[in-house]
């Protein structure tokens, strides 16, 4: 089987465009970590422990603390786990934090905020 060989333009195009979705991709993450770390720490522990509000950033920072001394899970490398990849991304990045922040309002709910 003959291998085609791509131009070092296509290389390049292709790196940046691979560089490009990584920073979308984290820059939405922290988004929607921050804001669902934030309006939660706003929601519960501010009433609770008279403490400050939280920022965005703030928030975000703590979400990236939290994740500097969290375990990271162990994925194998099968097909499906390839093909799910996007799904599981999305996941994560907009599913997760959006339960979060919707479990959190009926939980405020039923405490009566």
């Amino acid at each position: 089987m003959e291998k085609t060989k791509l131009g070092p333009g296509l290389v390049a195009f292709g790196c940046v465009t691979v560089s490009l979705w990584m920073v979308f991709w984290m820059a939405l993450t922290a988004a929607t970590t921050g804001i669902a770390v934030a309006v939660l720490w706003n929601w519960f522990v501010v009433s609770l422990l008279d403490v400050p509000r939280l920022t965005l950033l703030h928030a975000y920072g703590i979400s990236l603390l939290t994740a500097a001394v969290m375990p990271v899970p162990q994925t194998g490398t099968g097909e499906d786990e390839e093909e799910n990849a996007m799904l599981k991304l999305l996941g994560r990045v907009i599913i997760r934090p959006a339960l979060l922040v919707f479990f959190g309002w009926v939980v405020k709910l039923l405490i009566g905020g």
